[in-house]
């Protein structure tokens, strides 16, 4: 038997923060299929259905279930996530501020 599903409780603002990304028209595709798969998961669907659903696997559909009721819209948003290394160095961001200040 396989891992239980992450359960979803939304709040009502997190409803309608979902909402605007699953169904828009200027939504990437990425956000909109986490946005989806949240508010499915919320809505009671089986990872099979949501899988259907929203055209994803199932090692997806259960990786933004968990981030989501892990960090929640941060997350799921796209927010910069605290763990991420960091892309850009000290020298880098030390030369950028000395040509802001030269200029």
């Amino acid at each position: 038997m396989g891992k239980a599903a992450v359960g979803i409780d939304l709040t009502e603002p997190e409803r309608r923060e979902l909402e605007s990304p699953a169904r828009g028209q200027k939504t990437g595709q990425a956000l909109a299929r986490r946005a989806r798969i949240v508010l499915a998961a919320a809505s009671g669907l089986e990872n099979k259905a949501i899988c259907t659903a929203v055209g994803a696997d199932a090692n997806t559909d259960s990786k933004w279930r968990r981030r989501f009721a892990e960090r929640r819209l941060v997350e799921l948003l796209g927010e910069p996530r605290l763990d991420a290394p960091r892309t850009i160095g000290d020298d880098e961001i030390a030369e950028t501020i000395r040509l802001t200040l030269v200029h």
